[in-house]
């Protein structure tokens, strides 16, 4: 298997919709920062459930990274960061060999791959909920091809 490079029009569809999704992020982590200070304002010295658990969400809640995109594999597909997906294939050797074998169950990318002496599977997750329902208009990429 061999991943191509993302043309031009790819990157920017992957920049425009980035961007969009990262201003909704960033206007979702100040109100849980400031909801965060406003509940800490009037309790000082104790800690609620309620904020320890903003606290959590705004850790929790980060900005996109990477070339998100669309992979698809046969009519199955998930959002991922391309960037990780290359990156995992820069790690085998020339001699190494991924497998047709690809498939997706639930939210990962299950890829069988041949490494002589050595086989295995590996398993890549799909980008969190909140950045999936921000991100629109990204390049679907067939794995298939």
């Amino acid at each position: 298997m061999f991943l191509r490079k993302l043309t031009d029009e790819e990157l920017a569809r992957i920049k425009k919709a980035k961007d969009t999704a990262n201003k909704a992020i960033k206007a979702r982590r100040k109100k849980l920062a400031e909801e965060i200070k406003q509940r800490h304002k009037y309790r000082p010295t104790f800690k609620d459930v309620k904020l320890r658990s903003l606290g959590q969400q705004l850790e929790k809640t980060q900005p996109v990274i990477g070339h998100p995109v669309i992979i698809t594999v046969g009519d199955q597909h998930l959002f991922m960061n391309y960037d990780l997906l290359k990156k995992f294939e820069r790690s085998f050797n020339r001699g190494d060999l991924w497998t047709n074998d690809l498939k997706i169950e639930g939210n990962s990318l299950i890829i069988k791959y041949k490494n002589f002496p050595n086989r295995g599977t590996v398993e890549l997750y799909e980008l969190p909920a909140y950045q999936v329902e921000l991100l629109t208009g990204l390049p679907s990429i067939d794995l298939k091809e």
